[in-house]
């Protein structure tokens, strides 16, 4: 019996041990927010959706399919595309045409593509589209008006085309 007591006494005091302590919820404290700035001060993306069509001869064409601005900033600077012969460069305008922002991204219609020849071995190729839908987020500066694309083709820019941004709040 004295066992049998001392070997209950072993297990109730190991599981009192392994017991995990109880927690409390703490709230985490709230950070008053600065009241005194206006909303308009807060930083907006733009996402802006595009059609390139090729055209037999000359540049491409571009449409504007749709402009979203939305709050928040990029997490990243987006990598540019100007080592390229051929891309696109994309700039956000003001009411006077003047140049707020700009960047470059890879050509839509063309698609560097890696595969494997007859000799086993990697090889590069650039496939032409015909038409492609792609799409551009950008931080939005204020008092931005338009958004300008300039197809830019074995280093010598082509007509840029320029379309307003409608969909600013």
């Amino acid at each position: 019996m004295r066992l049998f007591s001392y070997t209950l006494l072993v297990i109730a005091g190991g599981l009192t041990a392994c017991q995990r302590p109880t927690k409390q919820y703490t709230p985490l404290a709230v950070v008053p927010t600065q009241a005194s700035q206006p909303a308009a001060s807060a930083a907006k993306l733009v996402f802006i959706s595009f059609k390139a069509t090729a055209t037999p001869a000359g540049p491409a064409r571009f449409e504007l399919l749709k402009t979203s601005v939305v709050a928040g900033s990029l997490k990243a600077d987006p990598t540019a595309a100007g080592a390229a012969e051929t891309y696109v460069a994309v700039a956000l305008l003001d009411t006077r045409q003047r140049v707020l922002s700009t960047t470059t991204i890879d050509h839509p219609l063309r698609r560097d593509t890696e595969y494997l020849n007859d000799a086993r071995q990697l090889g590069r190729k650039t496939v032409v589209l015909p038409e492609a839908e792609f799409f551009v987020r950008l931080a939005l500066p204020s008092g931005t008006a338009a958004v300008r694309l300039t197809e830019i083709t074995n280093r010598q820019a082509a007509a840029p085309a320029d379309f307003p941004l409608s969909a600013q709040p």
